[in-house]
């Protein structure tokens, strides 16, 4: 076993292009997709080294879990708090009231190393504040680290007595037991594995089997080199080519968590062409700067999304946010990290007080945590009216909610005119969350024209049949594809209902991408026996699955009106009105309408060829939203509740101004025109001063 006290400097170049990789990933570097795969190369890393440490400890019987976990305190805790302590400060100028409370909660979280726990569970909040924008996102791999070092030391205690081979024994059966529950949960649980540590274990576990000697010595110079080589070209090449859609971390993680073991086994033997070029200066005064770099990159580029309302920086204000990170981080290291991480005579804070400062410092964070949390953000920061206005675009009504990812035997989601033994339901509203916004304002057009509607809502499903939504369908209890056949069985066997509308967010359906701005998984369709996933099919699956809804409501006599896309505004229209109502901040302008067209047109041409082909109604949301640049504010009203859901003021003008040529005479909605569409753009507003 290759055990050593000497200093690693190829360890310190590792550590600089992994953080690298991820502060150019996240500063959105579009050469580098997979440089989030970089937080893997340093839990292998941490397990080694911590291994190391442990190790030494105990073959010099000094072993000590106070010790170590004071060890961990100076390295961990001050650089932390004086990050969230600065974004709190930072907040309270640049964040609106729920944004800062938010904030508030997961600063208790990372506080209590559980931050990873809280995003994962967070993140399951369709409409909320994306965690991207969230400054303490990062801290989800201090949290599994510091839950690791939590039972590793334990585990080693009680392991002391016991011959190596059982060490490493029984590391290596945990560690397959945690890289087999990665591979299960990727697929079943994409959003537990990424974020849960038990899924990334086997990742630090690669380093701590490295540190107990389960791999072999290298004894020749050219086995050094190969090895070293090779992992080197395994971190890189999974920086070039893993995608935000990939399994991950499961199978995909394989890459760079066994080339940062490779690079590390290599140099335990002697050096090579890779040892050398990682032990250059410039890439050990990177490593040295890597914990604080990695602690400020990701508040700062968070900062400057906030301020500029949109997750795209442009190359000049990214390159902005690196040099701003990489100065904090060198101010961090010197005035924070070295003078708490000194021990002996000279230690700026002696071991008896760490606990002290530690525990004192984490209440006096904690406490103002949940002042900010009791105070729901400091409401009061933001003018009155403003507030009211934005609070107003935020709620969503009670019919959106009730009906929510509702199954056919749950009791009916019913709207419009109550239904009656003489007045039965005649409408069905069929669709995913962007049909649920719609509902308040299909309600009050139902009720005024006297028609009882059922809506069938399923967040992330818009209505095709035949067609699952891979991402989606592996957190669902219900797929999308099951649930779409439920739906479209029940329309067939009730003769009463006559007119089916559809609405879905058609564009990502067709492009699987995302709006420029938007963060998020892609969305894949994808059918029984295709191979893969790719957007590339997306049109495909969309097609086909829509013209089988237009076949089989026709086959039964049934018309169909089909609500196009909303405009994505690729911001948070609420929170830009509150940025520039009470920070300044600039007002976004809403996507032009040539963009919206742009991003559209396949969308569209399926729309158009379904309509064309079985006689359906095709309304379209833009022209009413749209002239040269597509609305977000009408009346001094907010029509959106986030960056592309309507809001209840926004749908309930949308359907008065879009529904008016259908009138409840028209039981043949469906055929009554040959166009079969809206024949002239009604006149729209003029644009409102907040989209100058």
């Amino acid at each position: 076993m290759q055990h050593t006290s000497t200093y690693r400097p190829d360890i310190d170049g590792l550590r600089a292009v992994a953080v690298l990789a991820v502060v150019f990933n996240h500063a959105g570097l579009t050469w580098l997709p997979g440089g989030f795969a970089g937080v893997d190369v340093f839990f292998v890393i941490s397990g080694y080294l911590i291994t190391r440490i442990l190790m030494q400890d105990i073959q010099d019987n000094r072993f000590s879990l106070v010790t170590f976990y004071t060890r961990r305190a100076r390295r961990i805790l001050p650089a932390l708090f004086v990050m969230i302590f600065a974004c709190f400060v930072a907040g309270w100028f640049m964040l609106p009231p729920n944004t800062f409370e938010i904030l508030a909660k997961s600063a208790i979280a990372a506080l209590f190393f559980v931050s990873n726990i809280w995003f994962w569970r967070s993140s399951g909040d369709y409409f909320g504040t994306s965690a991207e924008f969230n400054p303490l996102l990062h801290t989800w791999s201090l949290a599994v680290e510091e839950q690791f070092y939590l039972v590793f030391p334990l585990l080693l205690w009680a392991l002391v007595r016991q011959p190596r081979h059982i060490w490493i024994l029984v590391i290596a059966t945990a560690s397959l037991m945690s890289f087999a529950l990665s591979l299960w949960a990727t697929t079943a649980e994409p959003v537990a594995s990424c974020y849960l540590a038990p899924t990334r274990a086997w990742e630090l576990g690669l380093g701590v089997l490295l540190a107990l000697g389960a791999f072999p010595v290298l004894r020749h110079q050219a086995a050094v080199s190969t090895v070293a080589t090779t992992g080197l070209v395994l971190i890189i090449a999974s920086f070039v080519f893993l995608t935000e859609g990939a399994s991950f971390p499961g199978i995909g993680a394989l890459a760079p968590c066994l080339g940062a073991t490779f690079v590390i086994w290599a140099g335990l033997h002697g050096q090579s062409p890779v040892f050398r070029l990682l032990s250059r200066p410039p890439m050990i005064w990177i490593g040295l700067l890597s914990y604080s770099l990695y602690l400020w990159h990701w508040p700062v580029l968070v900062g400057a999304r906030h301020l500029s309302d949109s997750s795209v920086l442009s190359a000049e204000i990214a390159a902005l946010c690196v040099l701003l990170s990489i100065l904090l981080a060198w101010a961090s290291l010197h005035l924070v990290e070295r003078p708490f991480r000194t021990q002996g005579r000279s230690a700026f804070l002696p071991q008896r007080h760490i606990f002290v400062f530690s525990t004192s410092s984490t209440a006096v964070l904690v406490g103002f945590a949940f002042v900010v949390t009791l105070q729901n953000g400091f409401p009061q920061r933001v003018p009155p009216q403003t507030r009211a206005i934005v609070e107003a675009s935020q709620e969503s009504h009670a019919l959106d909610v009730a009906c929510r990812n509702q199954s056919i035997a749950d009791a009916p989601c019913t709207l419009g005119a109550p239904a009656t033994g003489t007045r039965p339901v005649e409408v069905v509203i069929w669709g995913d969350s962007h049909a649920g916004a719609m509902l308040v304002g299909l309600d009050q057009w139902l009720r005024d024209q006297g028609i009882a509607a059922r809506a069938f809502v399923k967040l992330g499903c818009p209505p095709l049949l035949d067609v699952s939504v891979s991402v989606l369908e592996k957190q669902a209890k219900v797929s999308c594809e099951d649930h779409n056949s439920d739906v479209a069985a029940l329309i067939e066997t009730t003769p009463s209902i006559h007119t089916v509308i559809l609405a879905a967010r058609w564009q990502l359906a067709t492009e699987g991408s995302r709006t420029h701005g938007e963060f998020g998984a892609p969305m894949f369709l994808t059918t029984a026996g295709a191979k893969g996933q790719s957007a590339k099919q997306n049109p495909e699956w969309m097609r086909k699955g829509l013209e089988q809804v237009a076949v089989r409501l026709s086959a039964q006599g049934k018309d169909m009106v089909i609500i196009g896309s909303v405009p994505e505004l690729s911001f948070h229209a609420p929170e830009a009105i509150l940025r520039n109502a009470t920070f300044g901040a600039r007002l976004p302008q809403g996507p032009s309408r040539e963009a919206f067209d742009r991003r559209n047109a396949k969308a569209q041409k399926i729309l158009e060829d379904v309509r064309d082909r079985f006689g359906a109604t095709l309304l379209f949301p833009a022209d009413f939203l749209c002239t040269a640049h597509c609305r977000f504010v009408h009346d001094d009203r907010i029509m959106y509740r986030d960056d592309d859901h309507l809001s209840i003021f926004g749908a309930r003008w949308l359907a008065a101004q879009m529904l008016t040529d259908i009138k409840p005479e028209n039981r043949d909605v469906g055929r009554r025109q040959s166009s079969n569409t809206v024949s002239q753009r009604p006149a729209v507003p003029q644009d409102t001063p907040s989209e100058s």
